[in-house]
């Protein structure tokens, strides 16, 4: 994970593309696209839309976040995201949760699982340094897509798309302030590779 700031595991980003709109999910045709060009190779052959898009490898681990354009022949560019914070303090959440969806006529019972995540942070730590020239005031109030990474240890990170749910401000004269929020994950928490 390269780190703009270093505080605790949680890196909070934003999108280059500010995006508002949920970005689409896409699952490459194997786990080797390893660039752009390959990535909209897969995206042509399986008809994709125009879109911004979290890109999973068939494996279902993180591949990359990007734009791709249908016309054409395709285009298919990486989205680089700009650090806005990182946390201090950081909690993730994870759970499952399973649904009788109907019976399956022996007796038994079909099943679906939902995922969904939660990231809690308490003191946030803005980085002045950011190229994006936003806060996470202002994405809050613009419901603005954020990239959330959790790393675990050196070799085990966790991304995912996130809104913030809630969202609060403290500081004294004189003292940098810091930010408590609650992320609601959007759609799966994937492993980077």
């Amino acid at each position: 994970m390269p780190t703009v700031l270093n505080a605790n595991n949680l890196k909070v980003s934003i999108l280059d593309a500010n995006v508002t709109d949920k970005p689409l999910s896409f699952t490459s045709s194997n786990n080797t696209d390893t660039t752009d060009a390959l990535v909209k190779a897969s995206m042509v052959s399986a008809s994709a839309v125009s879109g911004t898009y979290i890109v999973k490898n068939l494996n279902g681990t993180f591949n990359r976040y990007g734009v791709f354009d249908a016309s054409g022949s395709g285009t298919f560019t990486s989205t680089s995201s700009a650090a806005l914070a990182a946390a201090t303090s950081s909690t993730l959440d994870f759970s499952n949760s399973i649904t009788d969806v109907a019976r399956d006529g022996s007796g038994g019972v079909l099943q679906e699982l939902d995922k969904s995540f939660t990231i809690t942070a308490e003191g946030l730590v803005q980085n002045l340094a950011s190229e994006s020239g936003r806060n996470l005031i202002d994405v809050a109030s613009a419901g603005e897509y954020l990239v959330l990474e959790f790393d675990l240890d050196n070799n085990t990170t966790y991304a995912g798309l996130a809104l913030i749910d809630t969202i609060s401000i403290s500081g004294t004269v004189d003292e940098i302030a810091t930010y408590s929020a609650t992320f609601a994950g959007i759609d799966d928490l994937l492993k980077k590779a």
